[in-house]
């Protein structure tokens, strides 16, 4: 170990003095016995001199430079160990006086400034790791609400788009149909018609009955045209019921999926509020087509009645043809079966033509309605479209802020081993 610099002085001046005693006492060992004799007063002068400064520097040396060795050799034991994160020291100076005394204890106000900083930064590391861990959790959750509120609006877009294809089908089939009864009830009134011109030539040409057998022929004829007609009606109701089935099966899914959707509404929390807007309108759009739907499964079966009712009366008015032909062979006493059966037949094309009006005006409403649910399906699947895409930013957005706490997650452990490495308690 190096010896301090005063050691060192007191070391000179201690050798320095005993041989500047040995000298003189060599020098002017006989002047003693004659002290007083003026020649002799400057060596005891200067002997006692030496003397003092051998003896001075031997006290400094020997008893003050080991306690001020002491207290410095503490304090710098002590800073050392501050250097190494060693905050428990406490240098023994700061009890002592002096300059020393103020330097450890200054030492000592510094030590215990580091431990609380110390502290402060160890438990501020350790919260701020805790809170990014959070919030990386909850990002990882937000991130896979979004990514399943994605997907789940990208299936309901896909399968709105495939409805509103099978509506618009279903339009241009309904279009159809309501083309259809038009040429029915044109049909009927044309029956009609004719039935009223048979009745007046049956009543004022009762004599001609070859010209009354060639009308019933045409009436045979009308009669046949009219059961094939009903029977492609009573084919195309079959398929309106059927396309009825098909929207209350459309309904039916369309509020599961609006219960799905909402269920992942109400899983994603606030985030999934327009979600909700958008399933509620979808099960309230659903709602309207199942009650659509059932009016006009209720309609059909009225027009399947009366459509039954129809056939049974175009049978009924074929045997009446058909009875009508063999009276006229036996003459004109069965010419009153005739306006009886041509009566029965103008009551039959009466109501053929109001079955098919009201089929018309069925079907009409039935394109108005599948057009009105093929525009609200069109806009449901534009709406999530949206929903997709704003469900994929929202994701996108999460993983930032997730990869954000992870740098502050690891800024916080390195910060946190820093403080670690300064010991605070013994």
């Amino acid at each position: 170990m190096q010896t301090h610099i005063i050691d060192r002085l007191a070391d000179w001046s201690a050798i320095f003095g005993t041989l500047a005693v040995v000298l003189l006492l060599g020098m002017g060992w006989g002047n003693l016995r004659d002290a007083a004799t003026a020649g002799s007063l400057w060596w005891l002068i200067a002997l006692l001199v030496a003397v003092a400064v051998a003896a001075s520097a031997l006290v400094f040396r020997l008893i003050i430079s080991p306690i001020v060795g002491n207290q410095l050799r503490g304090l710098a034991d002590v800073a050392e160990a501050i250097a190494s994160g060693d905050l428990t020291q406490a240098p023994d100076a700061a009890n002592a006086g002096g300059q020393l005394g103020r330097l450890g204890r200054a030492m000592v106000d510094m030590t215990a400034t580091l431990r609380q900083l110390a502290t402060l930064i160890r438990e501020n590391a350790s919260a701020t790791s805790t809170r990014a861990a959070e919030i990386t959790a909850s990002t990882e959750h937000m991130a896979q609400a979004a990514s399943g509120i994605a997907e789940t609006a990208s299936t309901l877009s896909h399968e709105s788009a495939q409805m509103a294809e099978t509506i618009r089908a279903l339009n241009a089939d309904a279009a159809r149909l309501a083309a259809l009864a038009a040429g029915v009830s044109g049909g009927a009134a044309d029956g009609l018609a004719r039935n009223n011109r048979l009745k007046t030539l049956a009543t004022e040409n009762a004599g001609l009955l070859d010209e009354s057998a060639r009308r019933l022929d045409e009436l045979a004829t009308d009669v046949q045209e009219g059961a094939r007609a009903t029977e492609a009606l009573a084919q195309a109701s079959d398929e309106i019921r059927a396309f009825v089935a098909l929207v209350q099966k459309i309904a039916r899914q369309s509020k599961l999926l609006a219960l799905n959707a909402a269920m992942e509404a109400a899983r994603a929390g606030e985030h999934g509020e327009g979600f909700t807007v958008v399933a509620n309108e979808v099960r309230r759009l659903a709602q309207g087509t199942a009650e659509a739907a059932e009016k006009t499964d209720q309609l059909m079966k009225a027009l399947i009645a009366q459509m039954e009712t129809a056939g049974a009366t175009g049978l009924r008015a074929r045997g009446a043809v058909e009875a009508v032909r063999g009276a006229t062979a036996r003459g004109r006493q069965a010419f009153t079966q005739v306006e009886r059966a041509v009566a029965d037949g103008e009551q039959w094309v009466s109501a053929m033509a109001s079955s098919a009006g009201a089929g018309q005006s069925l079907a009409k409403e039935i394109t108005e309605k599948l057009s009105s649910l093929s525009q609200g399906t069109q806009a449901f699947a534009d709406s999530m479209q949206d929903v997709a895409a704003a469900s994929e930013e929202q994701s996108a957005s999460t993983e930032e802020i997730a990869a954000v706490a992870n740098s502050l997650v690891a800024a916080a452990e390195g910060v946190a081993g820093t403080a670690n490495r300064f010991r605070t308690q013994s």
